[in-house]
């Protein structure tokens, strides 16, 4: 089962036994919100969220305005268990991709744009993956902050199995 809960901006993906929620904040950066035992609907975000607390928020620099500001929903950018990492920014753990860029400049800066939900796991031909079995499979599309660069993000859960 899939749903996506757009004013609290929180994907989740569940079969009963687990639930994956995802939160969608402020600036479209996916942030991985909740792994765990299954739940029926969605909980506050604030109770998920540790980096809640409008104090502990990172700033970002307004250049029109000329001033910091700290997120409004307590975004951490240094910290926040992100699903697709940036590189070369604030956040200093590893990315899942980095691209070299024609003007020599490497960082990434992965975007919600779309999502789609399917009713299988998508085949990635020369990649192992499960071929047999009832799944749901949510297909998130991202861009590249500062280029033309797409990018897939799949999230599968069996329907009726659990991982342990």
């Amino acid at each position: 089962m899939f749903e996506y809960d757009e004013k609290a901006r929180v994907f989740h993906l569940t079969n009963g036994s687990i639930s994956y929620m995802i939160y969608r904040n402020e600036r479209d950066i996916l942030e991985k919100l909740y792994l765990g035992k299954g739940m029926k609907t969605i909980r506050s975000t604030e109770a998920l969220r540790k980096s809640a607390d409008w104090h502990d928020s990172s700033f970002w620099y307004d250049r029109v305005a000329e001033k910091e500001h700290r997120y409004a929903d307590g975004f951490k950018n240094n910290s926040a268990p992100l699903e697709v990492g940036s590189h070369g920014l604030f956040d200093k753990r590893f990315a899942p991709v980095v691209l070299r860029k024609e003007d020599g400049g490497n960082e990434t800066d992965f975007r919600f744009v779309d999502y789609k939900v399917l009713d299988e796991i998508p085949a990635i031909e020369g990649l192992p993956h499960v071929r047999k079995g009832r799944f749901t499979t949510v297909e998130f599309l991202l861009k590249e902050k500062t280029s033309d660069v797409f990018l897939h993000y799949y999230l599968s859960l069996a329907e009726d199995k659990d991982v342990r």
